[in-house]
């Protein structure tokens, strides 16, 4: 932790100020240090302006493109008022921050291009977009099933379909999850259609880049560095994999790496007090409108805001503390009031988080109570050997998780009530089935998989670099105000790293597995492994052999494991095969689904939201005389009863599906081949068919 006391000691001041002690401007262009910031400021006011309207029924395209508008200007504004100006920068760095703005906007580009269509829901991806294409076209939560006033309330009918809930009385369905995302994809989708939901998160992606060199900038010596990391990052395969779907760890990354830049500034400002940490507390707890593992974040930064404290800057802590806890009371309210099922699957993770919370409030609490007996117990400990002692057990875990943990540990933490892929996995493997390994001995390996080896090294040498410099070299106000600054960024990064290292909690399989990794772990050990390049001395010529070192190996084992995969897409065409299906109906149609797992359990939704026709779904127990029954009951609703089922001849537990059935889709569908113990290496494809009928 940085000194308590930022005023420089009387040794620091009698000796002449290095330029590293200053405390920099982040040396970044300012339209392009803008730019993240007001991507941020723009998922924030989604939040703050569109979950209440959200929640109350009310997402209509003019109120909340208008409030979303307004608030992000508003943020905007209100923060250069609040916090200085950036200096001027130099003509090199001008060139490196344009240079970051092309990766960025090069990166958005390739992840359209070869974005996913990932709207057969048979995963988290497919549940954001659906769901986001439903709030554009209801604006509600509530997703009517109109199954009295049009299928005649027929028992053996269902509505549901995978990752949304039916009510009770089944007059309505609702997704699960968290609704950050799909409400960006919402407006995606009132601005530019089907396609531009699909192309959003490569959007927010190129943002989350941006954010991560301009937060590097700040905390390395010069911004080349931080454009190392910000393109290693780009160019590796989870960054790239995630920002071509529709996963919300992507505007988690966006809103971490943004708000910790925001905090930083705000700690430099001389002018910053309570609104300045608002700011930049409002950003960093939108992240737990996004997900609900951000909820964790929530603890090192009741950390940070105690350092604040103790170094002077209660106002700046104070607004901080206010401007998170709005996120996530947001957060939480969406979770309880938007998303009761999803918080019953998960709320024995979030009162574990909340259980941590509560404990490290009261732990730093006391210290607040005892502050000048907390200060001088900083004082007297506070030195080198704390510092080495900190950093020395850093490295020794970092050895164990890589190299020893996998031999000694067996991680078997699945829930036998959890369905997985791991048994059909191991046995294809020809390895020995056992459905519970969830290979938490592995976790650090994965980084391994996409970033290679020596980058996994370096960054976690960078983290005993930063923790050094944070406990031990605290000569003057400058490396005081640096490290007290950079605070934020140490200790999300080492809680997250550290509890997802230990215990990742999702199932092994890759890519999906390094979605733990990717808001916080990944981007910061890019960076961290800068920071150690960068603190080699110049002297003898060491630095630009550490920037060549560094240079290949945090670019050269992305660019590798790129080959084969540059282009690589999944889920194509499921487009163009809902856009056929939409194309045989007519507005009037009622839809009943008959058979088959990837049409009856992945479509419903996906048909109601793109095609705007209700959707039920036949269950094991409807009958032909059922079937009938159901058609009558749409006709006398005014509209056209029709039959789609992935067979030509469906039958039915009482005998064949009355009317004849004409072949409408015939499409093969790319997906990523899973594996269990290495990176992804090719697709797959499997047979979309869909067959219609209308009753006779």
């Amino acid at each position: 932790l940085p000194v308590m006391e930022t005023a420089p000691s009387v040794a620091a001041s009698s000796r002449p100020v290095d330029a590293e002690d200053v405390v920099r401007g982040p040396g970044v262009l300012g339209p392009v240090d803008a730019l993240p910031r007001l991507a941020a400021f723009f998922l924030t006011a989604v939040g703050v302006v569109g979950l209440p309207l959200l929640l109350a029924g009310r997402f209509t395209r003019v109120p909340v493109l208008v409030g979303v508008v307004v608030v992000t200007v508003a943020l905007e504004l209100l923060w250069r008022r609040l916090v200085d100006r950036p200096a001027a920068v130099s003509r090199r760095a001008a060139v490196v921050s344009l240079l970051a703005v092309g990766v960025a906007v090069l990166s958005t580009m390739a992840n359209a291009r070869w974005g996913s269509q990932h709207i057969l829901v048979d995963g988290d991806p497919a549940v954001y977009a659906v769901t986001g294409q439903l709030l554009a076209q209801t604006g509600s939560l509530e997703i009517p099933t109109l199954a009295q006033s049009v299928f005649g309330g027929n028992a053996s009918l269902n509505y549901a379909g995978a990752g949304f809930d039916l009510d009770a009385g089944g007059a309505s369905v609702r997704p699960s999850f968290m609704h950050l995302l799909p409400m960006v994809l919402a407006i995606a989708s009132w601005l530019g259609g089907a396609q531009a939901l699909l192309w959003a998160n490569a959007v927010v992606s190129g943002a989350a880049l941006l954010a991560v060199f301009v937060l590097g900038a700040r905390l390395l010596p010069r911004p080349e560095w931080s454009l190392l990391a910000m393109t290693a990052l780009a160019l590796s395969l989870p960054q790239q994999h995630f920002s071509r779907d529709t996963f919300s760890e992507i505007p988690a990354q966006l809103l971490v790496f943004a708000g910790i830049a925001l905090l930083f500034d705000a700690v430099r400002s001389r002018r910053s007090g309570v609104g300045a940490g608002v700011l930049a507390g409002l950003v960093l707890g939108a992240s737990c409108i996004a997900r609900i593992d951000a909820f964790s974040y929530l603890i090192p930064l009741v950390v940070v805001a105690t350092v604040l404290v103790l170094a002077g800057r209660g106002r700046l802590a104070a607004g901080m503390t206010g401007g998170t806890a709005v996120g996530a009371v947001l957060g939480y309210l969406d979770l309880r009031l938007g998303s009761p099922s999803y918080l019953g699957l998960q709320v024995e993770n979030l009162n574990l988080i909340l259980a941590a919370l509560t404990a490290m409030t009261l732990l730093c609490a006391t210290a607040l109570l005892l502050r000048h007996r907390a200060i001088g117990l900083w004082e007297r400990s506070r030195g080198r050997a704390l510092a080495a002692s900190v950093v020395l057990l850093v490295l020794l875990l970092g050895a164990y998780a890589g190299v020893v943990r996998p031999l000694v540990e067996v991680g078997r933490n699945l829930s036998p009530q959890q369905p997985t892929a791991v048994g059909s996995l191991q046995k294809a493997a020809g390895s020995a089935v056992d459905p519970l390994r969830s290979y938490d001995e592995l976790s650090l390996q994965w980084l391994t998989w996409y970033l290679g080896p020596v980058a996994v090294g370096l960054g976690l040498l960078g983290l005993a670099v930063l923790i050094w410099r944070t406990l031990a070299r605290q000569r003057s106000t400058g490396d005081a105000q640096a490290a007290l600054a950079g605070l934020a960024f140490l200790l999300v990064f080492g809680a997250s790293t550290a509890l997802y290292l230990w215990r990742p909690s999702i199932v092994p399989v890759q890519y999906w597995a390094t979605r733990r990794f990717l808001p916080v772990t990944i981007p910061g050990l890019l960076l961290l492994a800068s920071v150690a390049a960068s603190a080699v001395p110049g002297r003898r010529g060491w630095r630009p052999v550490a920037a060549a070192v560094a240079t290949v190996a945090l670019l050269a084992p992305p660019l590798v494991y790129l080959r084969g995969h540059a282009t690589e897409r999944e889920y194509v065409p499921m487009l163009a095969v809902t856009e056929q299906l939409c194309a045989v109906l007519e507005p009037d149609d009622a839809v009943v689904l008959i058979g088959g797992v990837r049409l009856s359990t992945a479509m419903p939704q996906t048909l109601r939201a793109f095609c705007g026709v209700p959707v039920a779904i036949m269950s094991g127990t409807t009958t032909p005389t059922d079937l009938n029954a159901i058609a009558d009951a749409v006709r006398a609703a005014g509209r056209r009863p029709i039959f789609l089922s992935p067979d030509a001849e469906p039958v039915v537990a009482a005998g064949p599906v009355p009317g004849t059935f004409r072949p409408v889709v015939s499409e093969q569908v790319s997906v990523v081949a899973l594996t269990l113990t290495t990176r992804p290496q090719e697709l797959f494809t499997f047979p979309m068919q869909v067959f219609l009928a209308e009753a006779p």
